[in-house]
């Protein structure tokens, strides 16, 4: 009977390995955020920080044009509760040199604004464009948004983009991922772990009305020069 029973567990073992596969993993300890825009309305980020979200990204804008009519708002009242801070960006730039003008403009955008955690580029809208294309137009927005603001950046991608599309060619990025009903965020080829983790789309906490994006965020998604001690109200996640 002992025999039997180890060998079942051997079998189950195999199973689950061959199955369930490996994980993504966090770069290190955790720690709750989210990432909001307008579509949030009026934020109440005491109320925010008190339930203990000490992260958050804020949209800076979009495009050639679009500024987020929320961005300073959102910046002013996170920076009175001392949150740490990250900016992100929505590209739709069809072109090399449109990625070059959107990223310039990113980094005008936060200029002269402190901030925490590195700039975000959001590249989502590839349809119609080859692969190829589209990490010419990423590259160029990361360029010139690294050159311009003189920080380091971070890829936001969906767990498909960035296995599929993204993949090797700018993995020397950082990876903030987008995975949703998962424990962790599956395994990928071309990155080991993830410096950020937007876990749901669809949350409901305390200061936001209606529902927004929840995350978890390690240190290593702050900029290099940043002080990485929490703030009194933060509390770090069960590392997921």
């Amino acid at each position: 009977m002992k025999f039997r029973r180890v060998a079942v567990l051997v079998i189950v073992t195999i199973f689950l390995f061959n199955t369930v596969g490996f994980a993504l993993t966090p770069s290190g300890k955790t720690y709750n955020g989210v990432d909001v825009s307008h579509y949030q309305g009026n934020i109440d980020y005491e109320k925010l920080k008190q339930a203990g979200y000490d992260y958050v990204y804020i949209k800076a804008g979009e495009g050639n044009t679009f500024t987020d009519p929320l961005f300073e708002q959102n910046y002013r009242r996170a920076k009175a509760q001392d949150m740490h801070i990250g900016f992100y960006y929505f590209v739709t730039a069809r072109t090399v040199s449109e990625g070059t003008s959107q990223g310039a403009r990113f980094a005008r955008m936060i200029e002269g604004l402190e901030y925490d955690c590195m700039p975000a580029m959001d590249f989502e809208q590839l349809s119609g464009l080859s692969h190829s294309l589209i990490n010419q137009i990423g590259a160029a927005f990361l360029k010139a948004l690294e050159e311009d603001s003189g920080q380091p950046a971070v890829i936001y991608s969906n767990w498909s983009d960035a296995e599929n599309i993204f993949g090797h060619a700018l993995s020397d990025y950082p990876l903030w991922i987008a995975e949703y009903s998962v424990s962790k965020p599956r395994e990928l080829s071309a990155w080991d772990e993830w410096v950020g983790w937007q876990h749901s789309s669809s949350e409901h906490v305390a200061g936001i009305s209606g529902r927004v994006d929840t995350d978890y965020f390690t240190r290593d998604i702050l900029i290099p020069d940043v002080d990485p001690t929490p703030s009194p109200t933060a509390s770090p996640t069960v590392s997921p």
